[in-house]
């Protein structure tokens, strides 16, 4: 019998885009972003997103292995579920 991991745990948060308590996202992406998706977004409205993102993608040309592009998709996917702008533009703010 396998031992269970970290990863393989279900979680249930109360996601920030539809207010429900249900079963989180887990950990979809690296960095803060990852780490605020795992906290706060739930499996469903991730899955909901992975639709959105194929079609922002396209509309946009985006090239996600590019790193100008993904940071752009990213900020798309922190708009989608209201997370707020990446840390260092949110230093520009100030």
């Amino acid at each position: 019998m396998r031992s269970r991991s970290y990863h393989d745990l279900v979680v249930d948060v109360t996601c920030v885009r539809c207010g429900v308590t249900r079963e989180g996202a887990g950990r979809v992406l690296p960095g803060e972003l990852g780490d605020e998706i795992e906290r706060s977004v739930c499996a469903e409205c991730w899955k909901e997103w992975l639709q959105a993102q194929i079609r922002v993608i396209n509309h946009y040309g985006l090239k996600p292995v590019q790193r100008e592009d993904r940071e752009r998709l990213y900020d798309f996917t922190r708009q989608f579920f209201g997370i707020g702008p990446r840390p260092h533009e949110h230093a520009r703010e100030v």
